[in-house]
Order: structure tokens, then C-alpha cells, then sequence
């Protein structure tokens, strides 16, 4: 997959994939990060910040966020009686994976604590054994991949979008798809990546979940473009005149998504 601007449609190799996930019963489910330091200077200021593979840790705000995310899950996985039956098999316990920014492993470690701690909860009170809640805690550890962090802004990391705007007012414009613009999947920025790269490296990810993951569920903590970049490679993402377009209010922070 190598969309360019004006191009960009589902085609086979989405729907190949998407069928390939649902053969193979994987559930996929992601997760945005919760509010990171640069987000919420972002928000006093007023104006976006371009955060890309800079590290910025969660806020207090970004671990309660992480916290309500993991409560969420654990309910959407089945609450107790659902980890009550997956300890007897911790091999079908869902597959965490991070990507390896600082936001996105606090966010995945919140949801891997929750699990871990309530198998102990229920093993104290004999509905698991000491055993079980251990394999439980080992099954649910986050595993970081590369392959699902946030795009690289290259020059203009941790810079104002307005900076991008006002150096390269051509390339911003195309590249603004949140404004009903349309998004160009085809330019680098400056020493940076494009939209086509993190399609590429997040549809290398996904290639591996149907081999490696059948009958599991996966979650992914990961960002808004690589969430972005998923959808797109499973032909979720809409398509108007060959340019796709994504609203980021679905896409928010700490917000379990399914993503099939």
C-alpha cells in the first residue's frame, strides 16, 4: 500500500486484510494515548503543537484518562466472569501492544495494572489461585513495537502548526485533512515522514496479527495518526473524491476504539 494524494481508496489489499482479521477472529481495539504534557500546553495556548516521536509524559490528567480507559476495557473485555475463564488459559488473554513513547506506555500500563491487580483481588478471595493471577499479570505485560508510534514531524517537531503554515502554506493546506481538505499521503515533511510511511510501517503491524494472534483479542496503544494510519489501511477511513478524510473527534485520547 502507497496511496498518494488524490488517490487514496480502500482497494483489495484492505478488504484482503480486514477479511483476514475476521477469519482469524482477531478483535482489534485501539487506544490514543491520554493528555500529554504537550497536549495540554497545547490546549492553554490554543493552538495546535505539532508532537510527533518527541517524548512527552502524560499529564495528571492524561493518567486519569488511562485509568477510565482501563476500567472501560476490562468491562467491554466481560469484567470478572470473563478473567475468571481466560486465567484457566492465559495464552487467549489479550495481546497489549505500545508503541515506545513515553505517553503511550504509561497509557497501555494502566490497562496491563488494572487487569494484573484484579486477578490478585480475586485470587485473595479464591474465585483464581495465586498461580493464575500470576500467569494473568505476565499475559497482559504491554510488548513496545516501533511499528505503531506517532509520525515523525522531522524539522518542525514540537513547533506550532502555524509555523508549518506559514513555511510551507501549500503543503499544510494538503496536508490538513481535519478541515475537510483532503490529506496528502505523499509528501515527507522536512527530514520528518509522511502519511504513506506510517501507513507502511502500521499495515506491517497489522500483516502480523492474523498469523501470530487468531482467536485474541489485540489492543494496541498507539497515537492519533498511527490509529489514523490503521484505519486507513483497513478501509475504515472515509474516501471523497480519492482524498480520505478523518475527523479527530473520533480519534480521542484514552478512548478505546474498535477497530473491526
Amino acid at each position: 500500500m502507497h496511496p498518494v494524494e488524490g488517490s487514496i481508496s480502500p482497494g483489495l489489499e484492505s478488504k484482503r486484510l480486514e477479511t483476514e482479521l475476521d477469519e482469524c477472529k482477531v478483535k482489534l481495539i485501539a487506544v490514543r494515548h491520554g493528555q500529554s504534557q504537550v497536549n495540554a500546553h497545547a490546549e492553554e495556548l490554543g493552538a495546535p503543537i505539532l508532537c510527533g516521536q518527541t517524548d512527552s509524559p502524560l499529564t495528571s490528567k492524561g493518567a486519569a484518562q488511562a485509568a477510565l480507559a482501563a476500567d472501560k476495557l476490562y468491562a467491554e473485555l466481560g469484567g470478572d466472569n470473563w478473567l475468571k475463564q481466560s486465567a484457566a488459559h492465559p495464552e487467549s488473554l489479550p495481546k497489549i501492544f505500545c508503541g515506545p513513547l513515553t505517553r503511550a506506555r504509561q497509557t497501555a500500563q494502566a490497562t496491563s495494572t488494572f487487569i494484573s491487580e484484579r486477578a490478585q483481588q480475586m485470587a485473595r478471595v479464591g474465585l483464581l489461585t495465586a498461580q493464575q493471577a500470576t500467569l494473568v499479570a505476565a499475559a497482559v505485560q504491554p510488548e513496545v513495537d516501533e511499528r505503531i508510534t506517532e509520525m515523525n514531524y522531522g524539522v518542525y517537531e514540537q513547533r506550532p502548526l502555524a509555523q508549518l503554515q506559514q513555511d510551507l502554506p501549500e503543503f499544510a493546506r494538503r496536508w490538513d485533512g481535519y478541515k475537510g481538505q483532503g490529506i496528502d499521503f505523499l509528501h515527507r515533511f522536512p527530514e520528518g515522514e509522511s502519511r504513506s510511511d506510517v501507513m507502511l510501517r502500521v499495515g506491517s503491524f497489522l500483516e502480523d496479527l492474523p498469523r501470530r494472534y487468531a482467536g485474541r483479542t489485540v489492543i494496541m496503544f498507539s497515537h492519533l495518526e498511527a490509529i489514523a494510519a490503521a484505519q486507513t489501511d483497513l478501509g475504515l477511513t472515509p474516501v471523497v473524491e480519492g482524498r480520505a478524510k478523518i475527523s479527530p473527534d473520533s480519534i480521542k485520547n484514552a478512548t478505546p476504539l474498535a477497530l473491526n
